[in-house]
């Protein structure tokens, strides 16, 4: 016969918690999509282009970093 045993919320909680990898915040030195659009006077969707276009070539690297309290994007940096 086999036993039941019984998981709270709080162990599910618990277990979940060790894979949550935590969103670094932003470092000096990176520029947004945002930023990048407002400084050379084009659309966000082009800024995402641009610098897409970078990653790919190697010039730049992205990462999802924490922007602000309630915030979070990719922002771009020297490779």
């Amino acid at each position: 016969m086999a036993s039941e045993i019984e998981f709270t919320t709080d162990d599910l909680l618990n277990e979940l918690a060790q894979y949550h990898q935590p969103i670094a915040d932003r470092q000096p030195g990176g520029v947004t999509r945002q930023e990048y659009a407002d400084r050379n006077n084009c659309s966000v969707k082009f800024a995402k282009k641009v610098l897409d276009g970078l990653v790919d070539q190697g010039v730049l690297v992205r990462e999802y970093q924490r922007l602000g309290p309630s915030a979070n994007g990719f922002v771009y940096y020297r490779a």
